[in-house]
Parts: C-alpha cells; structure tokens; sequence
C-alpha cells in the first residue's frame, strides 16, 4: 500500500443503540450497547466513558468493547419500571485519536420481566441447501435479537467443507 499526504481527522459516530432512545419495557437483566462507525480504540471504553445512571445514580457493572461494538452490562439486574439514561463520553477515541464530537446520551425505562428467551437464527445468507453460492460470498446469520458480540466468534460460529473447517473471521 501507499501512504496518502493526510491522517484521519473524521470524529467518530454512534451507528445505533440498543436499547434505543425512548425504549420502554427494556428486560431487566439487559445490557446497553452502542455501535460506532468505525474501529474505536479499546482502552478508551471504560466505566468512566461509558455509564449507565438510574437518576443521578450510578449504575454498577463493566464495559467490554468487540468489533465495533461497547457492552455496559450491569453487575445486577436492573430496577423494575424504571427510567435510566446512558452516556458515551468524549473521552471515547478511535484508533486514530479522534473523540467523540459531543458526548452521546440516550435514555430507556425497564418493564417488569427477565428476557429468559433464547436467541434464534431468523435467517442465513446463503440460504440452507442454496446451489450455485459464489465462491467468494460471505455467510451471515441474523438472530432474533441483539447478540452479544464478546460470545460471537470462530468457536461459537463454524463454516465446514464437509468434516474440515473452513478458515475465516467472525465480525459482529
């Protein structure tokens, strides 16, 4: 490759949240999760740049960061219908050194319940049983709801050629 004559200097973005902004009836034993536009720099995902607050009070727990993707996950269940805002401070950087333009908040009530229901796969590309797939495709897998990326990996998620595993790269 070759070099061009500028570095990144584009600040990052939030792609989406989940929960999402206003969600209501968010299950109890939830994670947060926020997905950038781009790679972020792991160090800079913390608890002190990304917090989960019940009214001024801090919610307990930890922040992991795979893909493009930061998991709060609380260190015990959250409070029954209850509003809590989560935030994304400037302090989050991309690999390039660039923070945030202004601080990311979203805000989301809990309901009532734990989500007890196991994920299922909604669908794949290709198909099951397709004939005539390219040789260069990708597979994809669509869950039935937000997957947590730390759990989506090459152990987790196989391509086989008959008994032989083929090589590749899980991205969430």
């Amino acid at each position: 490759f070759t070099t061009g004559t500028t570095s990144d200097a584009i600040a990052p973005t939030v792609s989406f949240t989940i929960p999402v902004d206003s969600a209501t009836d968010v299950a109890l034993n939830s994670t947060v999760n926020a997905a950038f536009s781009e790679v972020m720099s792991a160090a800079t995902l913390t608890t002190a740049t990304f917090t989960v607050h019940q009214g001024t009070t801090p919610v307990s727990g930890t922040v992991t960061y795979v893909g493009t993707t930061a998991t709060f996950k609380p260190t015990g269940n959250l409070t029954t219908s209850t509003p809590y805002t989560a935030t994304l401070t400037t302090g989050v950087k991309d690999l390039a050194g660039n923070a945030l333009a202004a601080n990311k908040v979203w805000s989301f009530t809990t309901g009532t319940t734990l989500d007890n229901t196991a994920p299922t796969v909604r669908s794949t590309i290709p198909l099951d049983a397709a004939t005539g797939v390219l040789l260069n495709s990708t597979v994809n897998a669509t869950f039935s709801e937000v997957m947590n990326a730390a759990t989506l990996n090459t152990a987790t998620l196989t391509l086989k050629q008959g008994t032989t595993p083929v090589l590749g790269a899980v991205t969430s």
